[in-house]
């Protein structure tokens, strides 16, 4: 549109605008306007003659762009701007009123977010001749998020509920509600049609692929091509089709679609062709036209075994009757000849074919000996038995006479060389030669014969051919300085060691010995210092005393710190000081700690131990089992002699037994003054030896003193019966007319050993241990013997005594007290008569040399 109609245009609005509102008549006809300026004629008029050209009268100047205005006008080279234009939105001041852009209704801006045109309706609307930043001119914007969404955008955008246009509506719906839209979807109508069915041979594009039935539909068939039409097709070549296309079948039998002739089932031929497609070409056995030849393995024109051929090829032949198909010089008509098989093929073979070629000579062997005699003969092809092509036998009747034979010195030409018995005969023997004539050579070899020169000797070996007495043959005289057997030895080494004698100058110690010498390896105990270290053969450990095994006194031999007088180091598995006691046993109780797999609670307490006698009221257990003071469960039983003076009781131990001096005892007599008897009671309370060892045995003194347990109601006389043993008891026992007390127990266990328990002993005289009566018995120090025990046994007795006691007196006043004795009493068996039962330790009671 041009500028003049543009100004034309905004006149006629103009007119309808102002007219309308300030005039009437404006209607039905074009009228010019004149406005009002400060430059205006005030005493000039409007003439209304029809004429539309500007006013009537003559402007004062030139009105160079012919729009009507000259003096007013304030673009004279722009007709489209004048006093009488509309202001529009341009950036000029069209209508001269010195405002630019002053129009009378400014445009509507609307603001728009996504830059698409279009704002929301009525959200923040801005007046003015330019659109601010982010605004625009339309309105009506249903999603101002999005560019792609504004009143009729293109529906072009394929999502659910999309409403692009802004009409209210979605773009697209899903009408089969198959999952897809309409946009996607090539068949709305029917909910089988998707782009993510499956393809089927229905005359229907399923997939909206825009292929109807394509090769990719799932029930789909492989067709084969039949080029050559015998009804089977090329496995090679193959389509995917809902239906068969021209000159293609279901099969794929055909191996080659070039021949009709050629297929599965199709008779074959010798033709070089594999007519019945069954992968093997003119296989004989099915080929119509295949002949019979025979297999010739050794190519000389015959075969043995007949065969089916469609060619003679290489291997075959026409003929038949070949008897040796590996031979090619045996076949029907061939010539036979010695060494060989049947060649001419007439079932005879060398010497039995009487037309057989190639006989040699052999000759007799009559010995045996692969060797022939030349005067005897015959012609054949292969030598009988007794015949051999060699005919140098010089001794047909000998088999160990022949050429190359070992030459023996026997007389015989053993060799057939001509010569009998020549030095190189196999048992021709060096002579040594003897200038002394004691029969024995010299070392040299001389000659060789089969018979013995004169001056010489069948051995060698004589150190000194020059004295007939020195030769191997003599006896050697020792440490004279002479070989005189040609030993070649040390004449001070008589037992050939390396070692001289110590009596010549050298270091043997036993010159008659040879497993004696200084590093030989010495086994100890054996009585022999085999390598001459000069040192005890029973003391092992070089501590200055002999093994106990040994008649030493040495319990530890494998131990220096070990020996009687040692050091004891308690718990460390050594007896270092060899008194026989455990080294599990510091307080010589007869128990081992039970720190060390042993059962006394307290090793340095010779009063706690298993046995002892526990106190009611000192919260200590004594007797080591675990319970305390009148928690223990093992009940004294009072024997009832607590308040009688030399009274006497007898015990009837339940389920207990006591092995003694010959018979067992279930039960006994104990008398108030300490004294137990088993065949009869006694109140006895004088402790005479002669008495306990012949008057009252079998008898146990665990303190025969005279006491009287009456003199205080403190004094009493208690048993425990135990699993293992029973235990007998005194407690606070005075001595009559005394006023000290007395503590001491004794327990006797069912395998017969004793365990003689003594407390807080304040008595001086009396006795402790047991007779049986044959004799007087052996009067010991106990005390001594509690620490000078032997190891592993009970402190006092082996078992085999008859007696075995102390008498204490004034002069030799009682030192038990607070010790613990065991002894076996007469215990166990002594099968081996070594002195030593089995109870009391004996490690082998079958052989009277091992004792402990």
């Amino acid at each position: 549109m041009s500028v003049a109609s543009i100004h034309r245009m905004l006149r006629f609005v103009a007119c309808n605008m102002v007219v309308s509102v300030v005039f009437a008549g404006c209607e039905g006809s074009e009228k010019v306007i004149y406005v009002e300026t400060e430059s205006a004629d005030p005493s000039s008029t409007e003439s209304d003659d029809g004429d539309d050209g500007g006013p009537t009268t003559a402007p004062a100047e030139p009105d160079r762009d012919g729009d009507g205005y000259t003096t007013d006008d304030c673009d004279d080279d722009n007709p489209d701007v004048n006093p009488g234009t509309v202001e529009i939105c341009n950036d000029v001041d069209d209508d001269c009123d010195g405002n630019i852009d002053d129009v009378a209704v400014p445009p509507s801006w609307y603001r728009d977010h996504d830059g698409d045109g279009y704002g929301e309706p009525d959200a923040d609307r801005i007046e003015g001749c330019e659109p601010p930043e982010g605004y625009g001119a339309g309105t009506g914007d249903c999603d101002d998020t999005r560019a792609d969404v504004y009143p009729g955008a293109p529906t072009t955008i394929c999502e659910p509920d999309f409403d692009a246009d802004c009409d209210g509506l979605a773009d697209h719906i899903d009408a089969d509600a198959d999952g897809f839209l309409s946009c996607m979807d090539c068949d709305d109508g029917s909910a089988t049609v998707h782009p993510e069915a499956e393809e089927v041979c229905n005359g229907i594009d399923d997939d909206c692929d825009d292929v109807v039935d394509g090769p990719r539909s799932t029930d789909a068939t492989r067709w084969y091509a039949d080029a050559d039409s015998d009804g089977q097709g090329d496995p090679d070549d193959s389509v995917r089709a809902c239906e068969a296309p021209i000159d293609h079948v279901e099969n794929r039998t055909d191996c080659d679609d070039t021949n009709s002739a050629v297929f599965q089932g199709a008779d074959e031929y010798c033709d070089s062709l594999d007519n019945d497609c069954d992968g093997v070409v003119d296989e004989v056995e099915d080929a119509v036209d295949a002949f019979l030849a025979y297999v010739d393995a050794d190519g000389d024109g015959y075969g043995a075994t007949s065969t089916l051929a469609c060619a003679y090829i290489s291997g075959l032949a026409s003929l038949g009757g070949d008897c040796d198909d590996d031979d090619a010089a045996s076949f029907p008509g061939g010539v036979e000849v010695c060494g060989g098989g049947d060649e001419d093929c007439d079932g005879l073979v060398d010497d039995d074919d009487p037309s057989v070629t190639g006989k040699s000579t052999v000759y007799r062997d009559a010995d045996g000996d692969s060797f022939g005699d030349a005067t005897t003969t015959t012609a054949t092809c292969v030598p009988g038995s007794g015949y051999v092509a060699d005919a140098t036998d010089c001794d047909d009747g000998n088999d160990e006479v022949f050429p190359g034979a070992t030459e023996y010195c026997d007389t015989i030409d053993n060799n057939c060389d001509g010569v009998t018995d020549e030095d190189t005969a196999a048992d021709a023997r060096n002579w040594y030669l003897d200038d002394d004539g004691d029969a024995w050579g010299a070392e040299t070899t001389t000659t060789t014969s089969c018979y013995w020169p004169l001056g010489y000797a069948a051995v060698k070996g004589d150190c000194d051919d020059g004295d007939a007495s020195i030769n191997p043959g003599a006896s050697e005289v020792w440490y004279d300085g002479v070989d005189t057997d040609c030993g070649s030895d040390s004449d001070y080494d008589a037992d050939s060691d390396g070692f001289a004698s110590d009596s010549y100058g050298g270091m043997d110690c036993n010159d008659a010995e040879s497993s004696t010498y200084p590093g030989a390896a010495d086994a100890w105990y054996d009585g022999v210092d085999a390598d001459c270290a000069g040192d005890n053969d029973y003391d092992a450990d070089a501590d200055g005393f002999d093994s106990d095994d040994y008649g030493g006194t040495d319990c530890e031999d494998g131990s220096a710190a070990a020996y009687p007088g040692g050091t004891e180091v308690w718990y460390d598995g050594i007896d270092g000081d060899c008194d026989g006691r455990s080294d599990y046993d510091s307080d010589f109780d007869g128990f081992d700690s039970d720190a060390y797999r042993g059962d006394d609670c307290d090793d340095a307490d010779e009063l706690l131990h298993p046995y002892a006698w526990e106190d009611d009221s000192d919260r200590i257990d004594n007797d080591c089992d675990g319970y305390i003071d009148s928690a223990d469960p093992d009940v004294p039983d009072d024997l009832g002699i607590g308040r009688l003076d030399d009274g006497v009781t007898k015990v009837l131990g339940t389920g207990w037994s006591f092995p003694f001096c010959g018979t067992t005892y279930r039960s006994f007599y104990i008398n108030g003054n300490g004294l137990v008897t088993f065949d009869a009671s006694t109140t006895a309370y004088s402790e005479n030896a002669y008495d306990f060892t012949f008057t009252h045995p079998p008898t146990i003194a665990l303190y025969w003193n005279d006491f009287d347990l009456s003199d205080s109601s403190d004094s009493s006389a208690y048993s425990i019966t135990y699993r293992d043993a029973l235990g007998l008891y005194f407690r606070k026992a005075e001595e009559y007319s005394g006023s000290t007390t007395n503590d001491f127990a004794v327990i006797l266990f069912d395998d017969g050993r004793i365990m003689w328990d003594f407390g807080s002993m304040s008595s001086r005289e009396g006795i402790v241990g047991w007779a049986c009566g044959a004799s007087s018995g052996d009067e010991v120090d106990w005390s001594a013997e509690r620490v000078y025990g032997t190891d592993g046994l009970p402190t006092v007795g082996t078992g085999t005594e008859d007696a075995m006691w102390q008498q204490f007196t004034n002069s030799d006043p009682n030192d038990l007290g607070e010790s613990t004795v065991w002894s076996c009493a007469t215990a166990g068996d002594d099968d081996d008569s070594d002195g030593w039962t089995d109870i009391c330790g004996d490690p082998d009671d079958s052989d009277a040399m091992v004792t402990p």
